[in-house]
């Protein structure tokens, strides 16, 4: 039992040595392992940040190139909004569906928006309340025309319709496929103003040669019937009818004669006795009349803002007087029901001119007129009075023209008139 003891003990420290042995070689093997995976993820790695700055460099010259051409994009941008902000005409682009993506600069002055008003909304929205539809880019959208041109008017933002020019062509790519439409036009008032200017002084001149003749060939037969009606009247008593009757015949004449007068007066006023003149008093004087004028039960209160210096200028005082005294009448029998007169001077520098110039205001609070009477306030003839030839402010225009002057009408209805007369001043005689 001894000896076997011996041999179990024997095999077991055999088998123990051989274990230890097999796990050394074991353990050596694990490490080489270890050591050849870390060489591996070493080199991995090391190739890995050589990419990622490879990378890093890429992203680099890319981020320049995207900013060079986002730069590019924005000079660009802003050398074009320069343009179109330059442009003296109107611009107005839609997309395919009729909303307002560009508005220009011109556009904004013309028609008192801002762009930021419009861009976003519909062109029919903001432009059409005047317009058909076959005047604007909706129309070029929708049809088979790829453009259209001539004139029409478009509503300004305080309402105020403006006649224009315009012009519309479709917005495409290269490759013809639509993206908007772009709308041109440019503001005719001015130009349309000439042309009511050429028409008046056409007339103008129409009737000059007409009121010549007629003046000639009626102020001596009406001559010869206001002598006969006043011989008439000597013969007759007072209390006759046909006494009455005579006196009609006289005022009627007298009338007659006052419409001539005034016809020579706008065809031929003559040549203007020009000189120094104190508007400043020369309109006290006109104030002074013009109180005297009206009646002692009047609700018309005649109010005055005059410097207290001279303001001078070079005038015919007759001519000046007679042309005042028609824009006063006229503002006095627009407030039938009472109001309020107002005359006042001043003496300006205007930006659009050269010269010194005054201006007299002849304001009154009475019935106002509509755009239509103001469209055709100086056409010889026109009046919308039961009685009154119609010359008195055709005649006002032409004797301030004499002065070198200018008249400017604002007016509202039911609001009244301001009548702003504007004449060159003598600056020098001024002191």
């Amino acid at each position: 039992m001894a000896r076997q003891g011996a041999r179990i003990r024997e095999a077991a420290r055999v088998s123990s040595d051989v274990a230890t042995a097999e796990g050394a070689i074991t353990l050596g093997a694990a490490i080489a392992d270890f050591n050849q995976a870390m060489a591996s993820i070493t080199s991995a790695h090391r190739e890995l940040s050589q990419r990622i700055a490879e990378l890093d460099l890429q992203l680099a010259q890319r981020n320049a190139e995207l900013a060079q051409s986002l730069n590019e994009t924005q000079r660009l941008k802003t050398y074009l909004n320069h343009i179109l902000d330059s442009m003296s005409n109107c611009l107005v682009v839609v997309d395919r569906l009729g909303t307002i993506t560009l508005f220009n600069r011109a556009a904004e002055r013309l028609t008192g928006y801002r762009a930021e008003e419009v861009v976003g909304r519909q062109y029919e929205e903001v432009f059409c309340a005047c317009t058909s539809e076959a005047f604007t880019p909706l129309q070029v959208l929708r049809s088979a025309a790829g453009s259209s041109e001539g004139d029409k008017e478009i509503l300004s933002k305080s309402g105020r319709r403006l006649p224009v020019k315009f012009a519309v062509s479709r917005l495409t790519t290269p490759q013809g496929d639509v993206l908007g439409a772009i709308e041109v036009f440019t503001d005719l008032t001015a130009v349309r103003a000439l042309e009511e200017e050429r028409r008046r002084v056409s007339v103008l001149s129409a009737l000059t040669e007409m009121a010549a003749v007629v003046a000639h060939e009626i102020r001596n037969p009406l001559q010869g019937i206001a002598g006969y009606a006043a011989l008439l009247s000597e013969d007759l008593p007072t209390d006759d009818v046909r006494y009455a009757m005579a006196q009609q015949i006289q005022e009627g004449v007298h009338r007659l004669d006052e419409i001539v007068n005034n016809l020579l007066l706008l065809v031929r006023p003559g040549k203007p006795a020009l000189g120094p003149l104190d508007l400043t008093a020369f309109l006290r004087e006109l104030l002074a009349s013009c109180r005297r004028r009206l009646p002692p039960q009047s609700d018309v209160v005649v109010e005055d803002d005059l410097p207290a210096r001279p303001v001078m200028t070079n005038a015919d005082p007759l001519l000046l007087e007679r042309a005042l005294d028609n824009i006063v009448s006229n503002a006095l029998q627009a407030m039938p029901q009472g109001g309020t007169l107002r005359i006042s001077l001043t003496e300006d520098l205007p930006a659009q001119r050269r010269a010194w110039m005054c201006q007299i205001l002849i304001a009154d609070t009475g019935v106002g007129m509509s755009r239509a009477t103001m469209d055709r306030l100086f056409t010889p003839f026109f009046t919308t009075k039961e009685r009154g030839a119609g010359l008195g402010l055709a005649i006002a225009k032409n004797l301030i023209s004499f002065h070198q002057g200018e008249i400017i009408v604002q007016s509202s209805e039911g609001r009244g008139t301001t009548v702003a007369v504007l004449l060159p001043v003598q600056r020098g005689v001024n002191g």
